[in-house]
């Protein structure tokens, strides 16, 4: 590790990295001075499930990590994390009080510690977009794979649900069944082909109604999401640059499986989201309440929708196309920051609840409903509470 014993020697570390290559020299050099250096040795506890959430963030140099929730005995591995990547950044985004996973080396570790502090005094800096970028594309990747890790969870849940009670006789006594064949595999679904636009209802603007004024709704999603007290006015100038509808009961903003492009902002209101399971029938995963982000995963990572979402009762949107997306994701300014934090909040929001639903799995608590019906129901929106 004495390759990394000097400011010099990070700064061409960090320049290394993929997602810091185009960054300038300079920019590089004043995130090593904001930020400082953290080693550990094999097997140490970079922070651990349960603790304060604090005020810092990683960036693994070099080295490995492991990404675990656990209780008692009993744990899961969820990700493994290698150098170029961030581990605890829900303390620069997120609202929770406590760490939903614990972090350990796997082998000696160099990270560099990013404050929350560097983030709100230099939003514009080139090397912390380019962090964020990054982050958000690692997100992605980890609500994936915490949901592959989710669905096995579940899969043994269902597993030990449906085992029939074993008899009463010994094995001696009892004939050996014929092993059953194996289910065949469930074809793969093709997507959706991408359906006419909606109808929607237009508002003239945001701030034709009280309901919608710009700096209410602003103040709003700053408060659940967390954001800095100036956010509020950047929330509200982003918000102006989408097209806002309205929804009725029932109307359908999109379904399961079309391709997506648009990413939406819910002002007011409450949407269903269900999906079909292998059998065909609808399952009704989840609600969502005003003010919250959805469909926004289809446009970080050009993956078909994979839940339907429903308005429940009259609602209002303001719905933010690809390429404008994409433009104001990598822009500077106040609505680019803006617009990375909200997504990175959310997301972080997301693998937090996930991290709680394998750990509710792996050691249900006492109240944990035994009757098939309820669990199967309960294990159902468990395997999908990361979809979408």
């Amino acid at each position: 590790m004495s390759d990394l014993d000097s400011p010099g020697a990070i700064a061409a570390a960090l320049h290394r990295l993929e997602q810091l290559r185009d960054v300038p020299a300079g920019a590089i050099a004043e995130l090593v001075q904001i930020t400082t250096v953290a080693r550990f040795g094999v097997n140490e506890a970079v922070f651990r499930q349960g603790e304060a959430v604090g005020s810092v963030a990683w960036l693994l140099l070099s080295g490995r990590m492991s990404v675990r929730v656990a209780t008692g005995p009993k744990q899961r591995i969820m990700t493994d994390v290698w150098p170029g990547e961030i581990v605890g950044e829900a303390a620069l985004y997120a609202k929770g009080p406590t760490r939903s996973a614990t972090v350990v080396t796997t082998a000696p570790v160099v990270a560099l510690v990013i404050p929350r502090s560097a983030l709100v005094d230099h939003p514009d800096q080139p090397v912390l977009i380019a962090l964020e970028m990054h982050l958000l594309e690692t997100m992605v990747k980890r609500l994936r794979s915490t949901n592959n890790v989710l669905k096995r969870v579940v899969n043994e849940q269902r597993a030990h649900v449906a085992a029939p009670p074993r008899p009463a006789s010994s094995p001696a006594d009892t004939p050996r069944a014929a092993a059953p064949r194996p289910a065949p595999p469930e074809p793969p679904r093709a997507p959706l082909p991408r359906p006419a636009p909606r109808a929607l209802v237009r508002h003239g603007g945001l701030n034709m109604s009280p309901i919608l004024d710009l700096v209410t709704i602003g103040e709003r999603f700053r408060t659940v999401y967390a954001l800095p007290p100036a956010a509020a006015a950047s929330v509200a100038s982003l918000l102006s640059v989408c097209d806002v509808s309205s929804l009725e009961d029932g109307e359908v903003l999109f379904t399961e499986r079309e391709q997506g492009f648009t990413a939406y902002f819910l002002l007011s209101g409450k949407i269903g989201v269900s999906r079909r399971d292998a059998l065909g029938c609808v399952l009704n995963v989840s609600t969502l309440s005003a003010p919250t982000l959805l469909g926004h995963i289809s446009l970080v990572d050009d993956s078909p929708r994979s839940a339907t979402c429903t308005a429940i009762g009259p609602c209002v949107v303001a719905a933010m196309d690809r390429a404008r997306f994409q433009a104001l994701v990598a822009a500077d300014g106040p609505r680019g920051s803006v617009l990375r934090r909200l997504l990175i909040a959310a997301m972080s929001e997301q693998l937090a609840g996930a991290n709680g639903r394998i750990l509710a799995l792996i050691d249900p608590p006492p109240d944990f409903p035994a009757d098939d019906e309820t669990t199967e129901h309960g294990i159902e929106e468990a395997a999908h509470v990361l979809d979408g």
